[in-house]
Order: C-alpha cells, then sequence, then structure tokens
C-alpha cells in the first residue's frame, strides 16, 4: 500500500494518506507503536495524523500473510519490527545514508516486491 508522504518531521502532525483497499471501515493506524490520529477515510484510502516523535523513522508495512513475517530489511539492512496484525508490521527504518532505499518483508512464503523508502538528509542549520 503506498503512503504519502514516505517522510515528515518528528515533531508529527503532517497528514500522511495510506491507499488500497478495504480501509472504510480503519479504526487505527500506527507509527510503531505509536497510535496516529484517523482524520478521515474511504474505502481506497485513510488520512492519519502522525504524533509527535515518529517522523520517518517508523513505518507501517501493510499486505497479506503478514502474521508470520520473519526478517524486515531496508536495503541490506535488516530493521526492528514487529507484528501487529496479519495485516500490518510496524517497522523501525534503521540508519542509513540520504537516498532512496528498497523496503521488503520475508515471511516462510518468501520476500516481498520492494518498495521505496526516502532516507532524507537532517537539516542544516
Amino acid at each position: 500500500m503506498p503512503i504519502s508522504p514516505n517522510q515528515g518531521p518528528t515533531s508529527g502532525g503532517t497528514t500522511v494518506t495510506v491507499t488500497g483497499v478495504n480501509l472504510a471501515n480503519a479504526t487505527a493506524v500506527h507509527f510503531g507503536d505509536r497510535l496516529a490520529t484517523v482524520a478521515a477515510n474511504t474505502p481506497t484510502s485513510v488520512s492519519v495524523v502522525p504524533p509527535a516523535g515518529t517522523g520517518v523513522a517508523d513505518v507501517t508495512l501493510t499486505g497479506t500473510g503478514l502474521t508470520t513475517t520473519t526478517a524486515v530489511r531496508f536495503g541490506s539492512a535488516a530493521a526492528a519490527f514487529t507484528v501487529v496484525a496479519d495485516t500490518t508490521v510496524a517497522a523501525v527504518a534503521p540508519a542509513g545514508a540520504a537516498g532512496s532505499v528498497p523496503v521488503t518483508a520475508t515471511t516462510p512464503g518468501g520476500t516481498s516486491n520492494a518498495l521505496t523508502y526516502l532516507r532524507v538528509s537532517p537539516p542544516a542549520i
């Protein structure tokens, strides 16, 4: 499921939209172990406001058959993750250089197609 934007400030507050199917009754979206505020949802999208402290480090992966997830990788780097439900895995993006990195989830059934995660450089002061 695409997430837009796929980055944001650690202060939270940026509306994030997750698109997919069967989302009309979505009541919760987590960024890691933190609950986001659901702002609106339709059958194909749910808009949420992440809480402060989540920034771009907490990533929610959605799909099907995720209960048996054994690994989440950002490029070649293993990520800490928690299986939230059969359709949701919360992962913490490992540190790395700014730029695009492929994200995959692995289950006993195989490895998912990669989706792109964009790491941004910290702001210069």
